[in-house]
């Protein structure tokens, strides 16, 4: 809260307003009389805000002070530390509330406790045996399949959902002049989640595979999985990209039920037998491990960011610009992937199975 005007100050202003003067040729001129006063308080003048100027605007007396000053106690300050220390701390009008003091003094003890507001990272929850499964998983995919240049002959494939609200650029944020409110025709449209489609992508260590849309109100089930992905890529397009080598190649995906049914083992096991390509077993799948997985931390991320700026008007506008931008990705990109792919596995073993979504370095080269 800004210092209290006087009310000769007050008087000049709405008289320099009804001149037609502007909120920044008031102040300009106020300057000039050594007066310093803020656009924004000028317009809290003209426009009546606040309790003691609506009062006097209605002819009623001013209001008077609830309470008195409180004087800000070490044992203030201790409770204040305290309950931002919580995981899920209270806002700071409720801790200025339960404290017995204001907002902005709330404000002052976290800035003099060195305290910054951060914003928490979005990951899964993990219990002991998750911790366990990605430590051992990610160490022997690491060590089985991408070390040294293993990574040529290694295929990841995903699923994830597109639509029309990831496109258009509508950012949630906006700037407006303080003191003015947002227009009302600025708003972000609620993501509506019935209007998207399924994409499956694929990359391999020698390109990437195409993708594959998904028709709207088909189960992704076992059967769906086998017949219109797996076969189409490990029996079409992986054989064109890697001929004789075929054999050699290692499938990694993520733990969806219709990756880990007993039907897509039979495939896999046979598919094994027939060509030679392996497809992880359930036991080995690093689980809750977006965080290790391309697709997740890299490919789709992009091609959002990619479709954010433009304008597509139907669901097949869309579909066409994810093709046409994944078409873009090149080797070089991919091998970027693939070695920020090594790091992260490395890190996640060294951590022994813990998130590492917040590492700053995570891009950087662990020793």
């Amino acid at each position: 809260m800004g210092p209290k005007l006087d009310p000769k100050v007050e008087s000049v202003i709405i008289a320099f307003s009804k001149d037609g003067w502007s909120y920044g040729q008031i102040v300009t001129k106020l300057k000039n009389q050594n007066i310093t006063v803020s656009k924004s308080a000028v317009s809290k003048v003209i426009r009546n805000i606040g309790k003691h100027r609506r009062a006097k605007l209605q002819g009623l007396s001013s209001p008077k002070r609830n309470c008195q000053p409180k004087v800000l106690t070490p044992a203030i300050r201790r409770k204040i530390d305290l309950l931002t220390r919580a995981e899920n701390p209270l806002s700071q009008r409720e801790i200025a509330r339960q404290v017995g003091v204001s907002r902005t003094t709330v404000q002052r003890v976290v800035r003099d406790l060195n305290k910054v507001i951060k914003r928490k990272t979005r990951v899964h929850r993990l219990l002991p045996r998750h911790l366990k499964n990605r430590k051992t998983n990610c160490r022997k995919f690491y060590e089985r399949s991408l070390a040294g240049q293993r990574s040529e002959f290694v295929v990841t494939l995903d699923e994830a959902l597109f639509g029309l609200h990831c496109c258009n650029g509508n950012r949630k944020i906006c700037y407006v002049k303080k003191g003015e409110p947002i227009p009302e025709n600025w708003v972000v449209n609620k993501d509506n989640f019935f209007k998207t489609f399924m994409v499956v992508a694929a990359i391999s260590g020698r390109g990437r595979l195409p993708l594959i849309r998904v028709p709207k109100k088909v189960k992704v089930n076992a059967n769906y999985c086998v017949a219109y992905v797996l076969r189409p890529y490990l029996e079409t397009h992986l054989p064109s990209l890697y001929g004789t080598d075929i054999s050699k190649l290692t499938v990694h995906h993520n733990a969806a039920s219709s990756h880990t049914a007993k039907k897509t083992q039979a495939y896999a096991a046979e598919v094994e037998n027939r060509l030679g390509v392996k497809i992880i077993k359930n036991s080995d799948i690093p689980v809750k491990s977006p965080d290790v997985s391309p697709l997740d931390f890299f490919g789709f991320g992009y091609l959002k960011r990619r479709i954010f700026r433009r304008r597509p008007k139907t669901m097949g506008g869309v579909w066409k610009l994810l093709q046409e931008e994944w078409s873009k990705i090149d080797q070089n990109l991919i091998d970027k992937t693939f070695a920020s792919w090594k790091r992260r596995l490395r890190a996640v073993s060294r951590r022994h199975g813990a998130h590492i979504e917040n590492i700053k370095n995570i891009h950087g080269r662990y020793q």
